[in-house]
């Protein structure tokens, strides 16, 4: 189906006649046939020389387009006067294929553009243009445009990216705060640093894009990470409005946001190191040495800035949940886990390991066991559940699993056991999930969520049930208070979480309620001070150019009708916002000084996954067929892939990412 032809009628493409081999007229264009609103003559003419079984399928669908067009003007409350109506397309595109959706190659230039995306999308080797089967293909499709070559592909790649980047730090322009996230990945004897880009436009809606994965040299000790995280911001032309940026606890990072980061935007450093991550298995950033003791600084330090540090609330849960439970100094509680994870160990093990087992285990049981990633933060509780699933459903097929291989069977008390530690880990991989959620989620539900997440441990806590894991709920407190204080003393997330009509001040105590609200007018009055403050210079400057003269006391006279003007919308706004109750995002269009304070401080992501699924992609392209792919051309294809229509892009589905 085609464009409409003057209002009068439409262009239609014959799939009878183009299904071997698209047709072209003189002028080089596709073959269309021309069709009136009221006659169908033309098409009727052309199908009379196909086969009588088309024929007749053809008679069929256009007198059912009829029958259709009828009914539509019998049913409607004004009288035709035309005894033939409009035909109804709809009816007509019912009846063909749904390739009329997609846009039409012509030109040599879409071609080219439709290959490399191609090329981009599906994760190809670029010597896929030189393969005959290849050639044979596109040709065949295309008439006598011609496939350009390997080499043209590559220029192309370079020309589309820099267009790219060019469309992005435009956008980025128009962003008031951005945040940025940033991780390490090692793959093939090659680092890189990964670095994503999040804010939030004034519709509320998340906007995300991938800055990046640039190759590191060396070491990865903090002033080089440091560095590279500056120039990057730099040459996207977000350094002055970088709100923070998100990474996991690696000592590296700490230290170069701990030397480098703005004195403006310097946060209150933790009382001791003990949240830092030190044994953390899949953490790539093990330098062997304790880069806090490190006394030397980088020749750069005074030329470059980093913006304000978060870390990652994924990955302090992680940490509770995995390095802290291997410092629990209980005996017993250590003794039962230890048993539980070498006997869960060894069927993992031979499932991994064998074929004949993993097929005897896919027989007995009627699925596979999960086996947990140390870089998936939930894996290992996947894979309990998965047990006390087959403990629960089919424990005489998992006990004759375990005999079959002659491993140790699970005994009651450690049964007991893996049902408590799943029952108390559970709300923990939820609050994970929630954090994760790159398309709904921001620095605004850390700490409403942390609270609920303490309050059902605490609940466990006081559960007479849980026996065996009484230590393990202590723990996960102290993780809590030890590795999440200083997110509750900070006022950003404060700030975040207040400004969201959903949470307000629903989740605080009464004591801190009182602060909050006193924060949040703060806050305001700031705002609305430096508005009134930027309007008063504004005009002042505008009169005083005007007459030639100084205006000092009109400008006094305008400072102190701001002044009341602001604290009389301070209040009304404040007010009405807290009697409001809670709602949704779109309540905040009624309190525009709240509303960006809630785009400032909730730029941010709560963690820094994006990282991980930006590495996700760039494993799927740095493959071993790929490895001589140069450090340029590899960054090129990631940022390509990451922002382009082939995925969630920041232009055409500006609230999420891949």
């Amino acid at each position: 189906m085609g464009d409409k032809k003057d209002g009068k009628g439409f262009f239609v493409k014959c799939l009878l006649c183009h299904e071997s081999k698209t047709k072209y007229n003189r002028q080089g264009n596709v073959e269309l046939l021309s069709i009136t609103n009221n006659s169908g003559y033309n098409a009727k003419r052309h199908i009379k020389s196909k086969p009588p079984t088309q024929v007749t399928e053809f008679n069929t669908a256009w007198n059912n387009r009829k029958e259709d067009n009828e009914e539509e003007n019998s049913s409607s409350s004004v009288p035709s006067t035309k005894k033939v109506g409009k035909p109804n397309q709809s009816s007509i595109r019912h009846h063909l294929p749904d390739a009329w959706k997609y846009k039409q190659i012509r030109t040599l230039e879409d071609l080219d553009k439709a290959i490399l995306n191609h090329l981009i999308a599906d994760l190809l080797l670029f010597s896929e243009v030189d393969k005959e089967a290849f050639k044979e293909l596109i040709c065949g499709l295309s008439g006598p445009l011609v496939i350009k070559s390997r080499p043209f592909m590559v220029e192309l790649l370079k020309k589309t990216y820099n267009k790219s980047k060019a469309d992005l730090i435009l956008e980025l322009e128009k962003a008031e705060y951005v945040s940025t996230t940033a991780d390490c990945w090692t793959s093939r004897r090659r680092s890189f640093l990964g670095m994503t880009v999040h804010w939030m436009g004034q519709d509320l809606d998340r906007r995300s894009a991938c800055l990046g994965v640039r190759r590191i040299f060396g070491s990865h000790t903090y002033n080089v990470i440091g560095k590279e995280i500056s120039d990057i911001h730099t040459e996207f032309k977000i350094s002055s409005k970088g709100n923070c940026t998100i990474t996991d606890n690696g000592s590296n990072f700490l230290k170069a946001f701990n030397m480098f980061q703005r004195p403006s935007s310097a946060e209150k450093k933790p009382d001791s190191d003990e949240d830092i991550d030190e044994d953390d298995e899949g953490d790539i950033l093990n330098c062997g040495l304790d880069l806090l003791e490190q006394e030397d600084l980088c020749d750069d330090e005074s030329h470059f800035y980093l913006p304000r540090h978060m870390r990652c609330s994924c990955h302090s849960l992680n940490l509770m949940a995995t390095i802290d439970v291997k410092n629990i100094d209980n005996q017993r509680f250590q003794k039962l886990k230890n048993s539980v994870d070498a006997k869960l160990t060894a069927i993992w093990n031979k499932q991994s390991r064998s074929s004949l087992a993993s097929d005897f285990i896919k027989a007995t049981l009627g699925e596979l066991f999960v086996i947990h990633n140390a870089t998936r933060w939930n894996s290992y509780y996947d894979a309990l559940v998965e047990v006390e699933s087959f403990l629960t459903k089919n424990r005489d097929n998992l006990a004759i699993t375990f005999e079959h291989f002659k491993l140790k069977k699970l005994t009651s008390v450690e049964e007991e056991f893996l049902r408590e530690y799943i029952k108390i880990m559970k709300p923990l991989t939820q609050a994970l999930d929630v954090f994760q959620n790159e398309e709904n989620m921001s620095v605004r539900c850390v700490l409403p969520v942390l609270s609920l997440l303490k309050e059902k441990i605490i609940e466990f806590k006081e559960d007479r049930n849980i026996i065996h894991c009484a230590a393990f709920v202590t723990s996960l407190l102290n993780g809590i208070e030890k590795r999440f204080r200083s997110f509750h003393e900070n006022n950003s997330f404060r700030l975040a979480s207040i400004s969201d009509p959903h949470f307000k001040f629903s989740w605080v105590t009464e004591e801190q309620k009182t602060e909050d609200i006193k924060l949040l007018k703060q806050e305001v009055n700031r705002r609305i001070s430096n508005l009134a403050n930027e309007s008063i210079e504004g005009d002042d400057a505008t009169t005083a150019h005007l007459s030639g003269t100084s205006s000092s006391p009109r400008k006094r006279s305008r400072f102190l009708d701001g002044l009341q003007r602001k604290a009389s919308i301070e209040l009304n706004e404040v007010d009405r916002y807290i009697n409001d109750g809670c709602g949704v995002l779109e309540d905040l269009n009624r309190y525009p000084t709240i509303k960006q304070i809630f785009i400032e401080y909730n730029s941010a992501l709560p963690s820094s996954t994006a990282c991980e699924r930006l590495f996700s992609t760039a494993g799927w392209i740095f493959v071993p067929k790929r490895t001589n792919l140069s450090d340029a051309k590899f960054d090129r294809l990631v940022f390509l892939k990451q922002n382009g229509k082939s995925s969630r892009n920041w232009k055409t589905s500006p609230s999420k990412t891949n």
